[in-house]
């Protein structure tokens, strides 16, 4: 038998069609600044109701797109034909061809999709881990594996701090552990800050995007056109107002959970140091201890007033997404009705949004008053 040390093992059935349990669209779109393409894959149906919808965003540039093609055409020749036939490697389209590039690249995927499968393609387009390239090494993944496991070491970092802490028996030893356990916070936010910075960056591409898109699509159809351009120009307008609402829901979400980890942080700072008091006393913590209680108090509400903000942005976009269900209505017998109830969804969400108004103001006034104890 020959030296089957170079030969690679792949999965059974990895070619298989896997069943087509999603509704699965591609919107794409030329970025000008990154001179890549921009790739929204949406799984899911358009009901703002719809738990499931999951949204993926990637840029790829024309020799990627072009090299990905090769790739499934060793799978599947027909793809040949489906393939834009203008896409080269180092293709760049003019300004006027950037909607019809978009438009043929969607129509690609979707073809690609049905021939090759879905896990392959999606796996192809966001660099994961696929039946073919189960060995290689996937940027993105390291990444945060990377930054992950910098906030796992600090935060392991704090609990030996904590270990000193217990084993300190006077105000004097824990003085000196107290600029430990500040360096440790620091190190814990700015490596959050790094992890949740890398999963923010395409979702803000998105918006910005989206914004620009919908903006185009809004100022064409305020001007004279025909019939055809003005349902284009609603189409434009109805799916990138719907990407815009994704790519907020998916940066909400993550600043919520930033600020929820960064504010129990603190928290879990001031809290101790209440129970340094208790411990040593109020006389001689009031030496050693008062100034840095007071100035995590000021740190705790300036990270609760963050939290209470990113909450009120969440509220604010969930009234906006129940709106957003008007643009989906078909006007026909019963459609009143249906416009009622999603009217009354927006009342009630719009006091979820007031209610938050207040916690909001609430948090500021506990942070105007810790600093002004802070003088």
């Amino acid at each position: 038998m020959e030296d089957l040390s170079d030969w690679v093992a792949v999965k059974a059935n990895i070619f298989t069609k896997e069943e087509d349990t999603d509704h699965l669209r591609f919107i794409c779109a030329w970025s000008d600044e990154a001179s890549k393409v921009a790739i929204t894959l949406h799984e899911g149906s358009r009901k703002a109701s719809d738990q499931n919808n999951k949204n993926r965003v990637c840029l790829l540039s024309m020799s990627e797109i072009y090299h990905m093609h090769k790739q499934f055409c060793l799978i599947d020749t027909s793809l040949a034909r489906d393939f834009p036939k203008e896409i080269k490697p180092n293709y760049t389209p003019s300004r006027k061809k950037y909607e019809y590039i978009s438009t043929c690249i969607e129509h690609y995927l979707s073809c690609a999709v049905q021939k090759v499968g879905k896990k392959l393609v999606v796996a192809s387009m966001f660099n994961e881990e696929d039946p073919l390239s189960c060995y290689e090494e996937n940027w993105n993944e390291f990444k945060i594996k990377s930054l992950e496991d910098l906030v796992d070491k600090a935060y392991k970092e704090l609990e030996e701090v904590l270990q000193l802490r217990g084993r300190a028996e006077s105000l004097l030893q824990l003085t000196t552990i107290y600029a430990l356990e500040d360096q440790v916070f620091k190190n814990i936010s700015d490596y959050l800050g790094e992890l949740y910075n890398f999963h923010l960056h395409p979702f803000l591409e998105l918006r910005e995007m989206s914004h620009s898109r919908v903006k185009q699509a809004k100022d064409k159809l305020g001007e004279e056109i025909g019939p055809n351009i003005r349902q284009q120009a609603q189409k434009d307008f109805e799916d990138w107002s719907e990407q815009s609402l994704i790519a907020t829901e998916a940066i909400q979400q993550l600043y919520l959970e930033f600020y929820r980890k960064t504010y129990n942080l603190m928290l879990g700072g001031r809290d101790r140091m209440l129970e340094d008091k208790k411990r040593f006393g109020k006389a001689a913590f009031g030496l050693h201890g008062m100034p840095r209680l007071l100035k995590l108090e000021v740190q705790v509400c300036q990270e609760d007033l963050k939290l209470h903000n990113a909450i009120k942005a969440i509220k604010a976009y969930q009234r906006d997404k129940i709106k957003s269900q008007l643009t989906f209505l078909s006007y026909d017998y019963g459609a009143v009705q249906e416009v009622e109830r999603i009217e009354e969804e927006i009342s009630n969400a719009q006091l979820n949004v007031f209610d938050a108004d207040l916690d909001v103001i609430e948090a500021e006034e506990r942070l105007y008053k810790s600093q002004v104890a802070l003088l």
